[in-house]
């Protein structure tokens, strides 16, 4: 069901195998792969949700000390971080109060992660929704459909396109790893 530590991108990914420090819970609800390099820290009383057929291309480093909730169809490029935390307590200075530690991230079924982008926490993504190489996804993006964000901070580009692998399989309901994963397949 689930496949892990895949060697495929000599150039970009890891060698090293997949880490999963799970003292919550993983729930996977399909087939996906995760690469090499990956990193899964779920911290106590946290949930993270990964929907069916997923592609994790590798160096993910995703800390969930909250929740995360992933969607089905989702595909993430390399040197991918996504964290629902900040990992250490801070202040506003302005009104003398702790700040959140943590907020619930989700990014909803069909989202494409491009390489080097950093989710943090709060974030809410559209489905079917890119994220440009490069990005910081801080925010609940209220978008429509195939919206494309990019940026430090992430904003809406004005652009409207469809990752052709994950739409065919989501209308053909083919759950078989999107095509430009197709090396994973499960």
């Amino acid at each position: 069901m689930i496949k892990l530590g895949i060697k495929h991108e000599a150039t970009c990914i890891s060698k090293q195998g997949v880490v999963l420090q799970n003292n919550g819970t993983i729930i996977f609800k399909g087939c996906g792969v995760i690469g090499n390099g990956t990193i899964f820290s779920i911290k106590k009383n946290a949930t993270l949700s990964i929907g069916e057929n997923f592609g994790i291309t590798g160096n993910l480093k995703l800390h969930c000390h909250n929740s995360i909730n992933i969607g089905n169809h989702f595909s993430c490029s390399w040197n991918v971080s996504i964290s629902d935390t900040d990992f250490h307590p801070t202040v506003n200075l302005i009104t003398g109060k702790q700040n959140p530690l943590t907020a619930p991230i989700i990014i909803n079924h069909g989202v494409w992660i491009c390489p080097n982008t950093t989710i943090q926490k709060g974030s809410i993504l559209p489905p079917f929704c890119i994220v440009a190489s490069n990005s910081l996804v801080n925010k609940q993006y209220e978008l429509q459909d195939f919206s494309v964000i990019g940026g430090i901070p992430a904003k809406p580009l004005n652009i409207e396109i469809r990752n052709e692998d994950i739409w065919n399989n989501y209308q053909n309901k083919n759950f078989k790893i999107t095509r430009g994963l197709s090396i994973f397949s499960v």
